[in-house]
């Protein structure tokens, strides 16, 4: 695999999450504008109660990234498709089993969450249709994970986005005359579109006779088992963090705070993913250089630090961006400037911005398939969390529980990075790249200085005024960006790669 077609892959999955941004950001306008925060809170409740049926994906979609390249590199297409035939199939298996277990146990759940007692009927008929999406994403997750494998961000792009406007289609005709529960249809519409479409484009690029998807490998299902196996135990720190902090926040707020963090933290994982969905090409590409065979320990260093370096001044001020749109944002979806809504966006971005930093070492981990500092990061972060999040709730109440998940999160996500700094003597002063510091300070004052004023703005935001300082900051930003040497060494090397491709 070239490093034009890696910028190609990373290119249509950065496009894929800026659609899925765009779209993301006229449902909720629409949700909050039809169902109201509460409401939204009651829906995030439900999926907050289902989610531990996640705990029988086991980390397999991860495994057939890893393996499907792998094989790929190796020149073995038959063994890629049984691979893919006997993941979907064990994780659809597994699935379905822990979906059954939660469903006795979530209406219960529900119980001590939702007091209001209208609400909580719907809250507990919506749990068949959030198991349901999570048992056809869980499968789609593996599927797609496969078209990364085989080099077509391309198409997964298009599948997802797909899905998406769907799913935005199916919420403007079946939200007005169902209300809540129309969350569960199309939520199920989304995740169903997406695992069909994923299917029909793997079997058409990988293009093998029809018995190859049913071989069954036995040894590379255990291998992908063991590969994904200590997953759960980052699965299960996943688990710790989202459901126990809308727990939390049920617990010491009102159901519209839950509503408010739910979109909040939507908005800003997926702007989080404009960089991590770039980053995730790293694991095809290099388990496909590597193909049956280690990398070497200098490979991997030098692929961390161009990664990272890359990494740090797009990150930061990516994220200043964010945060300077984040009041304009809000009152687009609520038609007011809300500043406890504001405070826990702000509060998310800082969270995840020290979060992105990790993503370099993290793929560079999964990719080669030593995972247990990864692990250990997810697991990290879910206790953490459990910790800070529940002292925090105790102590001052639904700011606590933000800030103290978010604090969680920044400290958990350093343990991959600090592991790989000591496991591959890769210099401290590579994760500080030259130039940065600059760039650092002039974002980060900036955006400071901006969103203070935002912040003080009483009612509406003036928009357009807004829309124009945003404007003005995404090009001062942009300019600065071009200059850094990270990314003039990374402009010359595509360059030089498109060279080599035509001549």
């Amino acid at each position: 695999m070239s490093f034009r077609r890696l910028s190609r892959n990373a290119i249509a999955s950065i496009a894929q999450v800026v659609g899925s941004a765009m779209l993301l950001l006229e449902l909720y306008r629409f949700l909050v504008r039809q169902l109201g925060p509460g409401q939204i809170g009651v829906w995030s409740l439900v999926v907050a109660c289902t989610a531990p049926a996640r705990l029988g994906e086991m980390g397999i979609g991860t495994a057939v990234t890893k393996f499907v390249a792998g094989d790929l590199g190796a020149s073995k297409p038959r063994r890629a498709a049984a691979t893919i035939g006997m993941c979907s199939a064990t994780v659809a298996a597994i699935i379905g089993a822990f979906s059954l277990l939660v469903w006795s146990v979530a209406p219960a759940v529900l119980t001590r969450l939702v007091s209001d007692d209208r609400l909580l009927s719907v809250a507990q008929a919506l749990v068949p249709w959030a198991l349901a999406s999570l048992w056809f994403a869980s499968i789609g997750q593996v599927l797609l994970g496969a078209l990364d494998a085989l080099q077509r961000s391309d198409l997964k792009a298009v599948t997802t986005l797909s899905a998406n406007s769907l799913q935005l289609a199916a919420a403007y005709v079946l939200v007005p005359k169902h209300g809540l529960l129309a969350l569960g249809e199309i939520q199920l519409v989304n995740a169903g579109l997406a695992a069909v479409g994923a299917m029909a484009l793997v079997v058409g690029v990988l293009a093998v006779d029809t018995h190859a998807w049913f071989d069954w490998n036995r040894r590379r299902l255990v291998d992908a088992i063991r590969y994904g196996a200590g997953m759960q135990l980052s699965t299960l720190g996943q688990l710790l963090f989202d459901p126990v902090v809308k727990a939390l926040l049920a617990r010491v707020g009102p159901l519209s705070v839950v509503g408010y963090y739910e979109i909040a933290i939507r908005f800003v994982t997926q702007c989080r993913s404009v960089i991590a969905a770039a980053y995730q090409a790293l694991i095809p590409y290099l388990a496909h250089r590597a193909g049956d065979r280690e990398l070497a320990k200098q490979d991997i260093v030098r692929a961390y630090r161009l990664a990272h370096s890359l990494l740090v001044v797009i990150a930061l001020p990516f994220f200043s961006v964010v945060a300077v749109g984040l009041p304009l944002v809000f009152d687009i979806w609520l038609g007011r400037n809300d500043a406890t809504f504001i405070a826990i966006g702000l509060a998310c971005l800082v969270g995840f911005c020290v979060n992105t930093l990790s993503v370099s070492a993290y793929v560079i981990y999964l990719a080669i398939g030593r995972i247990r500092w990864t692990i250990w990061t997810q697991f990290g972060i879910g206790v953490l969390n459990v910790a800070l999040a529940s002292i925090g709730a105790r102590v001052f109440g639904v700011g606590g529980v933000v800030a103290g998940s978010m604090i969680a999160l920044a400290l958990g996500s350093t343990i991959a990075t600090i592991a790989f700094h000591v496991e591959f003597s890769a210099p401290w002063r590579a994760f500080v790249p030259e130039g940065s510091l600059g760039l650092t300070v002039l974002v980060v004052t900036g955006a400071s200085m901006i969103v203070g004023v935002e912040s003080s703005a009483e009612g509406r935001v003036p928009q357009l005024p807004f829309a124009v300082v945003l404007a003005l900051f995404c090009i001062l930003c942009a300019i600065n960006v071009w200059r850094q040497p990270a990314v003039v060494d990374a402009l010359g090397r595509l360059r030089a790669a498109k060279g080599r491709a035509q001549s």
